[in-house]
């Protein structure tokens, strides 16, 4: 069994690591937000599914017919399980590799071939693809940046008031193949004063993720639900998992068209005023019944805004800030110190309840959303409708030089 959850735990953290990337690089830059935040939303549906199955289970022990034999119903869940990993596992086998990982490592002719079956393009017409030859396989996200920003007639979120402008220039781009040459980075290069702003916000974002309480909220749910009069815990987290589902459904449909950076101050803000809400109601003398009802609600909308930004952005996010040269190693220290922060708050939450209470408790959490909406205020830059090459340019530090 432990060896189990081991092997299960690798393939995760895996995948937690490498999708994002990979639809990050492979997907046009007009839905590369929609796409990204599809990774999440399946894991949602996942999650969902895997409390529907657990069901038997409300209340008491369960086992299955099975050859004559009493099966436990956990081994039947184990055994579900395989199907989307073999799926996955399968699916995966027939999709081409990514384009930009290819023109990195100097396989230019593939990228294009990779390029041209992600898009579609008939057999015939991949040699004359191919045969671009000088043409650098980057400059095709800058053409795409320039499509998207004429069908949006220019409505777009700029970086900053001096990036605007929808391709790189001859030294911008230069500059960008100077910075893929030399092969991948150590673990060293992640601290060059270069990177600097990049790692700034590739490493926080996953940390404020899990600061913004959503383990917390989870844990005090079921009491919650049970206020409200619903006694199941399981069929409590159904409903929890749905509210998640539909939210992250409104988020791959708003990433491209909001942005990233609003829809994450909105979503911090959200949880804040949500948090801050449970522990007002709790502090003020209202009936029992009504305070059930008041944090129910908030409850649930704090799953909600959590699923329109915080839970999808930090992954898509990471995966088009970074350069090739250091995405591997920096992506791999995030997911770590994402779920080193996760740990770290399930061993804390319990001491806070201990010297606070859930409502002072939730105020701290309230607090630590406020300040996730100024840092995302202050120090992010929008990569909607961006190429990766004018994003990853504009975060570069000393890039002028």
């Amino acid at each position: 069994m432990l060896l189990g959850r081991l092997l299960a735990g690798c393939g995760v953290g895996t995948a937690s690591l490498v999708v994002p990337r990979y639809l990050a690089e492979i997907a046009p830059v007009a839905i590369r937000g929609a796409l990204g935040t599809f990774s999440q939303l399946f894991v949602c549906v996942g999650i969902l599914v895997a409390f529907v199955i657990g069901l038997p289970y409300d209340g008491k022990e369960a086992t299955v017919q099975l050859l004559d034999h009493d099966t436990a119903w956990w081994r039947v869940m184990f055994a579900i399980g395989l199907l989307p990993a073999a799926m996955q596992a399968v699916g995966m086998s027939f999709c081409p590799e990514s384009p930009v990982w290819l023109e990195w490592k100097g396989k230019t002719e593939d990228a294009w071939r990779a390029k041209g079956q992600l898009q579609g393009q008939v057999a015939s017409a991949l040699p004359q693809i191919s045969n671009l030859g000088a043409t650098h396989f980057s400059d095709v996200e800058k053409r795409e940046t320039t499509a998207f920003d004429e069908e949006t007639d220019g409505v777009t979120q700029p970086l900053r008031a001096s990036e605007e402008g929808a391709v790189l220039s001859e030294a911008e781009s230069s500059y960008l193949e100077d910075e893929d040459v030399g092969g991948e980075g150590g673990w060293d290069d992640l601290v060059q004063p270069r990177y600097r702003r990049m790692m700034v916000l590739a490493v926080s974002l996953p940390l404020l993720q899990q600061a913004s309480g959503i383990n917390s909220i989870t844990f005090y749910s079921s009491s919650v639900f049970a206020r409200a009069g619903l006694r199941s815990p399981i069929l409590g987290s159904i409903v929890v998992g749905c509210v998640n589902v539909a939210g992250t459904g409104v988020a791959a449909y708003l990433m491209d068209r909001l942005g990233r950076r609003p829809l994450l101050i909105l979503s911090h803000a959200g949880m804040a005023t949500s948090l801050i809400s449970i522990s007002v109601a709790r502090f003020l003398p209202l009936p029992a019944e009504v305070e059930g009802y008041v944090s129910l609600v908030a409850i649930l909308g704090s799953v909600l805004l959590f699923s329109f930004g915080v839970g999808p952005i930090p992954w898509l996010y990471i995966s088009e800030i970074l350069p090739e040269r250091i995405k591997g190693r920096a992506a791999a220290l995030c997911t770590c110190l994402n779920w080193l922060a996760a740990l770290v708050i399930g061993l804390v939450f319990p001491v806070m309840l201990e010297l606070l209470d859930i409502s002072s408790s939730y105020l701290v959490f309230a607090a630590l959303n406020a300040g996730a909406v100024v840092f995302a205020y202050t120090c992010m830059v929008e990569t909607k409708g961006r190429s990766l090459q004018r994003v990853i340019h504009s975060l570069l530090v000393d890039h002028s030089d």
